[in-house]
């Protein structure tokens, strides 16, 4: 009888890659903040409760921040004190992670795989760092930013707010044209408080008056809660909401309405919220796009409009109307028959905020956060330089 006998080599295991926490994927509203105007009727077209969530609708890059559509709400300028208690509180949580980070122990020196990147046709400028303060300008008297540079707007700002050139390594200044408003980033909590106390800019011989506020963190949603008492103060609903599982950053009434405009941390909307115990349904905010009353285009309240001096017809849209002229209902939006603030323009549309870069932030920052993975063969390898073999008896 033969007897064979076989031997097996067996390889090295190779190293698996190891897996990451995905961040919860959150629905809300940019961009926010103060926000609701308190002029506006009962019934806030801002607000939809729907109960399926609609797709995302990818907006450019430079303009990720979510803006709420009802701004200037000027009963709660005070709530940017809560957006700076939730960046101190995110950014000792961050520091604090970062320094309980493991060392790697297996010998083996980790370094971060570097990818090639397929060069990008957007031309739309990068996002805002994740964690930085967000200020938000607004132009008052008839300002229009577009008309001038932005380095003289920036330069305006800086000498009011006494900003130094140390002070403004890795500032953000930001213009959103259509929207009349300036954005600005800044790493820097004294900084951002600078900027925060200034009330009036200086270009040229005049000065003209601004209002400046902190917006919301990038890592949040808003939610909108119907059914509550018209006129219930902030501090109440952020005293008296409960969300298990889900902190609630903000709130407010939206104008005159019963309806609540909760900023909720994370990326997701709990379905049900608990107001002095009673459960309420709360539903993703999906805001309008807003129209000026006077010069009827999109993007910014009466109170922010860069032209507020012109005349246009609310029905047709004509410059400077005689006061007997022909008048046929157009927007000047998109070109329909009906007037530029109806609710049903498609240029209008309900909108839900892209939150996918913060998503994808927040993932790259928690692989950066965990420590590397070794298969028990590799750390063989780093000791010994060789792998092991193993080899089956004669069958």
């Amino acid at each position: 009888m033969e007897h064979l006998t076989a031997s097996t080599t067996v390889s090295n295991e190779h190293e698996t890659p190891w897996s990451t926490a995905n961040a919860d994927a959150r629905p809300s509203v940019a961009a926010q903040t103060p926000e609701a105007n308190t002029a506006r009727p009962a019934t806030d077209p801002a607000v939809s409760i729907s109960f399926s969530q609609q797709p995302e609708v990818d907006t450019p890059p430079g303009e990720r921040m979510e803006e709420d559509t009802t701004l200037c709400d000027n009963t709660d300028n005070d709530v940017g004190g809560w957006w700076k208690t939730v960046q101190h509180r995110r950014r000792a949580r961050h520091m604090h992670a970062e320094a309980q980070l493991p060392e790697d122990t297996s010998g083996i020196p980790y370094a971060p795989q570097q990818t090639t990147r397929k060069r990008s046709l957007n031309q739309n400028p990068p996002p805002f760092p994740l964690h930085d303060e967000k200020i938000i300008l607004r132009p008052h008297g008839g300002l229009r930013l577009d008309s001038w540079t932005r380095p003289e707007l920036a330069n305006a700002l800086w000498s009011t707010a006494g900003l130094s050139t140390k002070d403004r390594q890795n500032i953000i200044f930001r213009l959103r044209p259509q929207q009349n408003l300036a954005v600005i980033s800044t790493p820097k909590s004294h900084v951002a408080d600078a900027l925060y106390k200034v009330r009036e800019l200086r270009l040229g011989q005049l000065v003209y008056p601004i209002t400046t506020y902190f917006a919301a963190p990038e890592n949040s949603w808003k939610g909108i809660v119907p059914g509550l008492v018209p006129g219930t103060p902030s501090s109440t609903l952020v005293d008296e909401l409960l969300t298990p599982g889900t902190q609630i950053l903000q709130a407010r009434m939206m104008g005159q309405t019963n309806i609540a405009l909760v900023t909720f941390e994370g990326l997701k909307v709990p379905r049900y919220v608990r107001f002095y115990g009673a459960e309420l349904r709360c539903y993703p905010h999906r805001p309008r796009q807003l129209v000026c009353k006077r010069c009827h285009r999109l993007g910014h309240w009466a109170d922010h409009c860069p032209t507020p001096h012109v005349l246009i017809c609310a029905t047709c849209g004509t410059d400077n109307p005689a006061p007997s002229h022909p008048c046929t209902p157009h927007c000047r939006s998109c070109d329909g028959s009906h007037p530029t603030s109806d609710l049903n323009c498609p240029r209008r549309s309900r909108q839900t905020p892209n939150k996918a870069w913060v998503r994808k932030a927040l993932k790259k920052e928690q692989r950066e956060l965990q420590p590397p993975r070794t298969s028990t063969a590799s750390k063989d390898m780093a000791t010994t330089g060789h792998s092991q073999v193993s080899t089956q008896g004669t069958l």
